[in-house]
């Protein structure tokens, strides 16, 4: 099941080798990261730019990235 629900803009709605994400998506039309989390819970980061999500992707550890990067970095909002 896609993380966003329009398909448009979203690139790479893709699932993720982590202990701490299950899935990624980013929407470069409003900068917008959503990110499950292995536990289930849903989370969309603000204003997130496209190098942030590529460096995201690209990490040996993606955990790591999140929460040195993203978390406490980006304004965001719990979807489910």
């Amino acid at each position: 099941m896609p993380l966003f629900d329009i398909i448009e803009g979203v690139i790479d709605d893709v699932a993720v080798d982590s202990s701490n994400l299950s899935r990624v998506a980013y929407n470069p039309l409003t900068s917008t990261l959503r990110i499950e989390f292995r536990q289930g819970a849903i989370y969309e980061y603000y204003s997130v730019s496209l190098e942030a999500y590529v460096g995201l992707l690209n990490a040996d550890s993606k955990g790591s990235y999140f929460h040195s990067f993203i978390n406490g970095t980006y304004d965001f909002s719990r979807v489910t």
